[in-house]
């Protein structure tokens, strides 16, 4: 599984840089769209630390998109 997805991006990497921004948007709309707010002040490290990590893989999905369309246009 893990070497079809390689072969994957390295075989049409404009379509996996699209998946890769789509898969940022859809993260993105998931954070955007939670119900209950998280309120930072009541917030404990953990909390933190998920949010932190969730924001680095929508960032990183983005620019890695984006760098595997530019890349290969």
């Amino acid at each position: 599984m893990k070497k079809e997805i390689v072969d994957f991006i390295n075989n049409s990497p404009i379509e996996s840089g699209i998946i890769f921004i789509i898969i940022g948007v859809a993260l993105l709309i998931f954070k955007l769209n939670k119900k209950p707010k998280t309120k930072f002040k009541d917030s404990n490290v953990l909390t933190w630390k998920s949010h932190v990590f969730l924001l680095a893989v929508i960032a990183m999905s983005f620019i890695y998109g984006i760098i595997l369309i530019l890349k290969n246009s």
